[in-house]
């Protein structure tokens, strides 16, 4: 009889404790099948893995073979890495080498599939080409002509594709062109926009449309490492930006659409619609924010509501998203499966979970077209019909996997998205909040049934409050690095505020809003609306308490963006593995975000595209302005990348025009040096300009006159040659006198770039 047989029939043998020694041999065979037989592959890889194979223990291949149904929630981060790498590259690669090389590792990693840590990291690498394959191909395709210079006043002729309420006194229109007097057709643009200032009736989507107006090229950076509205403008096939001069002329409904556009005009009209009936059952404020919430047309909201609301942490109520749509499609779906449910017939023959998954899957269709089909309405809307569709084929419904499934989606169809402060956000909250209640719900199936205690009715309340306020936390704490980074400010009491709103937003706004819609056809929309307007009016005198509080408004400069790439790293390490290894690896990478970040140094001084404007960062922080023409956007872009707590419409930045000569912006530095910036004014000779300057903008073309004259000899000169060809640009003093400035320009690092307009 074997000596590891039981004594008595039918018994077990006894369970091996947690610390028992592995078998011998166990070390081995995790080798052989992270590694693959090396006695059947290549010399090549015998050589490449001996070390590896000799030198590390059987631990972290057990690890990791324990993680492997977490390996396929790299694949979206591999994407995206490969998409942030392409943008970062100093040239343009060529589409078909990037292709090439990511069929050359798919192959190699199907190849070698039998040795799972090679697998592993030939797909990675393979899913990083990939990633970059497809953000050149996007760009390659976008490829469209552009305005390279302003424009004098010309006529364009073409048809409205989309209009925007920028605010109370304008409008903005996207032109698909037809034609532009005094502009050959192989040098017109796809697409332009021009903003109209005024209370002119919008000209609806699909008329032609005829304006007069100044053109410009879209506008790069406001300074180096800010936000690039040219490379979106080129993905997105814009060429040029401009302002109307005078009302627009209708020339009536397009006669040659295309069916895209055609289910646009319908859409608008139906979103144009909505809107009216919205804002006449709801007047004011309360309209604007409903109107911003069903529609997604947001130009009725107030600037000031707009603030306090940013303040508290809930700006994200505002763009139509995950939240929303999850809202929306959860409230049908729940509606739907209740009432099927109380009807006995069909709850016992009809599978009634699967009926009203889509049931929300519709109505996540309907509330897409309805809000605009935004960028951010399609990222949820991909999101809800992968969390339906789960349910469809009975499976587990809010996944880490589902989310993953998802964001490849998204990579695949825009892979330009990935750049943008909306992706990042959204996928950074979800990671996080469904890793958080992944790890609550098997930690409560661990616990045996006798240890769980049944919950009163105080308990289970607080037990909804306590989701709430986690949900709040964790969705906080997980999106404001990306706000500071992109935005440059944060909200202090941001959990404060959505711990405050949410369960108004989540139980009384949205659910009345689904009500709206519902009843609108059949005009009893005004009974749900004014429900709605009771819980707007409760989160905006809770987001202007908030707001209220001391340092609600705080900035924060702005840093390199490796500091974000490590804190998405830790991010992500700690969502997607489940071992303690995450910890580790999440502790040292925001370890390096924190030492990175404090290494970083912010410029002393800043100038304009055009050379209209500097301005010089003092001792205390504050930047001290001097502008021949005056930018708002500008301005409180320098503010919030400088850290200077001001506003763009503070009293002391009223006045920073000059009127007359000298033009200068000069202030004493960090480094205790004096910096001296001279804007040359009309006229003025360039001796006067020079005299004591450090760095001189010329107005025009006077680079020769400027190198002659004995008074420029030791400033920096700064020609409208560079400004067109460098972009706007950052000014870092040097660390001794003997030192040259150093220069950063915005378009340093976009030379060969597809979307670089020379």
């Amino acid at each position: 009889m074997r000596s590891d047989m039981p004594d008595r029939v039918g018994a077990k043998p006894d369970p091996a404790p947690s610390h028992q020694v592995p078998e011998p041999g166990r070390a081995a065979t995790d080798r052989r099948r992270l590694l693959g037989r090396t006695a059947r592959s290549p010399l090549a890889w015998r050589i490449a893995f001996a070390g590896v194979v000799t030198r590390l223990r059987a631990e972290p291949f057990s690890a990791l073979l324990a993680e492997q149904d977490r390996w396929f929630l790299w694949l979206p981060v591999a994407m995206a890495a490969g998409v942030i790498i392409y943008f970062a590259l100093p040239a343009e690669p060529m589409p078909v080498a990037l292709w090439l090389g990511f069929a050359a590792l798919a192959g190699a990693a199907w190849r070698v599939r039998q040795a799972i840590l090679a697998l592993c990291g030939l797909s990675f690498a393979a899913a990083v080409l990939l990633g970059a394959a497809l953000a050149s191909t996007q760009a390659h395709r976008a490829h469209a002509p552009a305005i390279h210079d302003r424009s004098a006043p010309v006529f364009v002729t073409g048809i409205v594709r989309d209009s925007d309420a920028r605010d109370a006194r304008g409008l903005r229109y996207r032109i698909l062109v037809d034609e532009i007097t005094g502009m050959a057709p192989e040098r017109t643009p796809h697409t332009v926009t021009v903003t109209r200032r005024g209370g002119d009736a919008a000209v609806p989507i699909g008329h032609r449309v005829r304006l007069r107006a100044i053109l410009l090229p879209p506008p790069d950076a406001a300074a180096p490492g800010g936000f690039d509205y040219a490379r979106r403008a080129y993905l997105e096939r814009i060429g040029g930006t401009g302002f109307a001069l005078g009302t627009p002329e209708d020339l009536g409904p397009a006669k040659a659409l295309s069916v895209g556009l055609r289910i646009a005009v319908w859409l608008d009209a139906v979103r144009s619609a909505v809107e009216g009936r919205i804002r006449t059952a709801l007047p004011g404020r309360e309209g604007g924010i409903a109107a911003a919430l069903i529609v997604g047309k947001r130009g009725g909201i107030p600037e000031a509501s707009r603030e306090a609301l940013r303040a508290a942490g809930l700006a994200h109520i505002l763009a139509i998203s995950g939240l929303h749509m999850a809202l929306v499609a959860g409230s049908v779906f729940l509606g739907a499966r209740l009432l099927l449910a109380a009807i006995p017939g069909l709850a016992l023959r009809w599978p009634i979970r699967k009926i009203a998954a889509l049931a929300g899957l519709f109505a996540a269709c309907c509330y897409l077209g309805l809000s605009g089909a935004s960028v951010s309405a399609q990222r949820a809307f991909i999101m809800a019909a992968v969390m339906f569709v789960a349910m469809l084929l009975d499976r587990p419904a809010i996944t880490l996997r589902n989310v993953a499934i998802a964001a490849i989606v998204i990579i695949v169809v825009t892979p330009s998205a990935v750049m943008e402060a909306g992706f990042q956000m959204s996928f950074a909250a979800t990671v996080a909040l469904v890793a958080v209640f992944e790890e609550l719900r098997l930690r409560r199936m661990r616990r045996s049934a006798a240890d769980r205690v049944p919950r009163s009715t105080f308990g289970g309340v607080g037990l909804w409050f306590g989701i709430i306020v986690l949900t709040a936390l964790v969705g906080s704490l997980a999106t404001a690095p990306y706000a500071a980074f992109h935005f440059n400010r944060v909200a202090p009491y941001s959990v404060l505020g959505n711990v405050l709103a949410m369960p108004t937003v989540s139980f009384l706004v949205m659910p009345a809003g689904v009500v709206s819609g519902l009843a609108l056809p059949f005009g009893l929309e005004a009974y749900p609306l004014r429900a709605m307007a009771l819980g707007i009016g409760l989160v905006h005198a809770s987001a202007e308490w908030v707001a209220s509080l001391p340092a609600a408004h705080a900035t924060v400069a702005a840093r390199p963006p490796g500091v974000l790439l490590l804190v998405t790293l830790a991010l992500y390490w700690a969502a997607l593995w489940r071992r303690r290894w995450r910890y580790w690896g999440a502790v040292a990478a925001l370890a390096g975000a924190v030492v990175l970040a404090g290494l970083h140094r912010g410029p002393d001084a800043y100038i304009d595209r055009d050379g209209a404007m500097a301005a010089v960062r003092n001792v205390d922080g504050e930047l001290v302005f001097a502008a021949l023409r005056r930018s708002g956007f500008v301005v409180d872009t320098w503010l919030r990348r400088s850290g200077d707590a001001r506003r763009e419409e503070d009293e002391s930045l009223k006045d920073i025009r000059c009127k007359a000569p000298p033009c200068r912006a000069q202030a004493t530095t960090a480094s205790g040096a004096i910096l001296t910036i001279a804007l040359q004014m009309k006229d003025e000779p360039v001796a006067a300009v020079c005299a004591g300057a450090d760095i001189v903008l010329l107005r025009g073309w006077q680079w020769r006159a400027a190198r002659a004259e004995p008074a420029c000899t030791d400033a920096t000169l700064i020609s409208r040659t560079q400004m067109l060809r460098r972009g706007a640009m950052a000014v870092y003093m040097p660390a001794s006198a003997d030192e040259p400035l150093e220069i950063v320009g915005a378009r340093d690092d976009r030379k060969g770039r597809t979307w670089h307009q020379p």
